[in-house]
């Protein structure tokens, strides 16, 4: 589950600015992006930022875990770094938008979102013969 959230969190194509007591807020074309990302930020996925970079837009995910009990000690925060190096918008011929995104230090990941709010994720090396 925590896979699906992360692509609802980076798959859109919203901006992001510091809210009211911390929470991000977002704007964008679509209330289903914006839906998703709030969605993953429910569940500790949030995007925090995303700022336009030489190499493509830079986001960034903070993700919240608690591991154990339910006193929150062991409560652990990550941010995760993103490099967006294409998209490909939504139209109605495919009803999808498409995201290539870059972990900084990882390999390239491809990033898919349906209309209906299913996600997928291939490794870019298949990129080709992904379905689309």
């Amino acid at each position: 589950m925590q896979h699906l959230f992360l692509c609802f969190a980076l798959c859109n194509g919203l901006s992001v600015r510091p809210g009211d007591g911390g929470a991000p807020e977002y704007a964008g074309a679509s209330p289903d992006e914006i839906a998703l990302a709030e969605a993953a930020g429910v569940v500790g996925i949030s995007l925090v930022s995303r700022r336009p970079g030489r190499r493509g837009d830079m986001m960034k995910v903070v993700m919240e875990q608690v591991d154990g009990d339910e006193t929150g000690n062991n409560y652990t925060q990550s941010e995760l770094p993103y490099v967006v190096l294409d998209v490909v918008d939504f139209n109605s011929d495919r009803e999808r938008m498409s995201i290539i995104v870059k972990k900084q230090g990882r390999g390239n990941q491809r990033r898919r979102q349906h209309h209906d709010a299913v996600a997928h994720n291939w490794p870019f090396e298949h990129r080709a013969a992904a379905p689309q």
